[in-house]
């Protein structure tokens, strides 16, 4: 499970959550790598610098993760940033399940 979470601030939560659900999430599963796809809003965080997101990626196995990762995520990544800027921070996390 690739965990990415993301702090937008204040004044495009609106615009981001459009773009987000519309062009990333359908970039996202065009890869073929991604099984499924949950995004959720942190609750009781400090948020006076931004909203914080968090997107949940299931991916079948290491494999494809390690081919998302060489093929796709830094495309999306210059993607998201030429469309915010420094207004969306992100960083990723693997996680496993036990």
């Amino acid at each position: 499970m690739l965990n990415i979470t993301t702090k937008v601030a204040h004044p495009i939560v609106p615009e981001w959550l459009k773009w987000h659900e519309e062009f990333w999430k359908t970039a996202i599963h065009d890869t073929g790598l991604v099984l499924e796809t949950h995004t959720y809003k942190l609750l009781e965080h400090d948020d006076e610098d931004g909203q914080t997101f968090v997107a949940q990626l299931k991916m079948a196995s290491e494999k494809e993760y390690d081919t998302f990762m060489e093929e796709f995520d830094e495309l999306l990544r210059r993607r998201t940033h030429q469309r915010f800027g420094t207004n969306v921070i992100s960083f990723r996390t693997l996680m496993k399940s036990i």
